[in-house]
């Protein structure tokens, strides 16, 4: 690296010294916020607008859950790429987050996996079939039996791990231009995969393609983690985002973007409503206030725990995956006590069972 191009940087670290304090009441309110949208996808509580004279309401609350996950992100990597120019530039610190990440999916993936022995206990398959199939969505998904929302962490873990590669290597040269042109791709590979899946009984009479999807089926199992890459090249570079347009205009722009998703399904249109929605977050500034700090912890518990309360939710009615807005309701409460039991608990000291756990 040149020394002007030090020198610039150093110019945009100073510039963005603000955008590098992990704790951002805006995104802090946010983080709460979606980590209850994450919930409504499991739940589903409006399923019951989902009949032909409410579609309306069913199809724009999916617009907007479908934004949760590709927020938290967003965030991430906002973050994380922000704490990386504060460090001069330092890769140890992309190294230690993917070292956390990769604790965490282990162990909330440990947590979780008495729900997994549980289904396979009730199935048909094997001990070896469970094992394998275990394995391959440990691997691939990061989804077991009600522990969906670990695949989140899992697709952090493969996009930290990739952008780690390349930003070691090309040492920030045009780096997040390459990542975000690699995450385009993958998107649309992603898209590719989930094409061929919905369709592959479409494509028996072509044994090639035929088996070639199945392969892909068995092994992936959806596009999913491939399309949600693109959303870490765009928070790294929204940390260099030296613009700060009115709120009033992005608010429209999601309006827009809003009504084009609801009558084209385009999926594209999720990536640009959830940049659209960070942009309006991260320029909302916010006087700092202790709630705040509760409300960013909350979401990290709500996030981690409330399919525990799903599951003790489907358990007591009687029906497996029971959604509908009374399991809504009893697993956002669930969730909700048990971060306030946390946050009580560990108020004034840190518990090193709490801190492993990320909560």
């Amino acid at each position: 690296m040149s020394l002007d191009e030090k020198r610039k940087l150093v110019e945009i670290d100073k510039k963005y010294t603000h955008k590098s304090i992990k704790n951002i009441p805006s995104l802090d309110i946010a983080k709460f916020l979606m980590a209850i949208m994450v919930v409504a996808i499991h739940t589903e509580p409006l399923i019951e607008f989902s009949n032909i004279n409410n579609i309306y309401i069913y199809k724009l609350s999916k617009i907007f859950e479908a934004t949760a996950v590709p927020f938290f992100s967003i965030t991430s990597a906002y973050l994380l790429y922000s704490k990386y120019r504060k460090n001069n530039n330092d890769i140890s610190v992309i190294k230690e987050y993917l070292i956390k990440m990769t604790k965490l999916y282990i162990i909330w993936s440990l947590i979780y996996l008495p729900f997994a022995i549980y289904e396979y206990s009730t199935g048909s398959k094997s001990l070896i079939a469970n094992t394998i199939i275990y394995i391959r969505n440990f691997i691939t998904t990061g989804q077991h039996y009600y522990s969906w929302p670990l695949w989140y962490l899992l697709s952090s873990i493969y996009s930290i791990f990739l952008s780690y590669i390349i930003i070691k290597r090309k040492q920030l040269k045009n780096t997040t231009q390459k990542l975000l042109l690699i995450g385009i791709l993958f998107f649309l590979l992603g898209e590719l995969v989930d094409y061929l899946i919905t369709n592959i009984s479409s494509f028996q009479g072509n044994s090639a393609l035929y088996h070639i999807t199945l392969i892909i089926k068995y092994t992936f199992v959806n596009g999913k983690l491939l399309k949600n890459f693109i959303y870490f090249p765009i928070g790294m570079i929204l940390t260099n985002f030296n613009i700060q347009p009115k709120k009033i205009l992005l608010i429209l722009s999601v309006t827009i973007f809003v009504f084009f998703s609801y009558y084209t399904n385009f999926s594209f249109l999720i990536v640009i409503i959830s940049t659209l929605i960070f942009l309006i977050i991260i320029n909302t500034k916010l006087k700092t206030r202790i709630m705040y700090k509760y409300l960013r912890r909350s979401s990290i518990i709500i996030y981690f725990t409330h399919m525990i309360f799903f599951f003790i939710w489907s358990m007591i009615v009687g029906t497996e995956n029971c959604c509908g807005i009374a399991g809504f309701i009893f697993t956002i409460l669930g969730s909700i006590t048990l971060s306030i039991i946390i946050c009580n608990i560990d108020c004034n000291s840190k518990n090193r069972l709490l801190h492993l756990l990320n909560l």
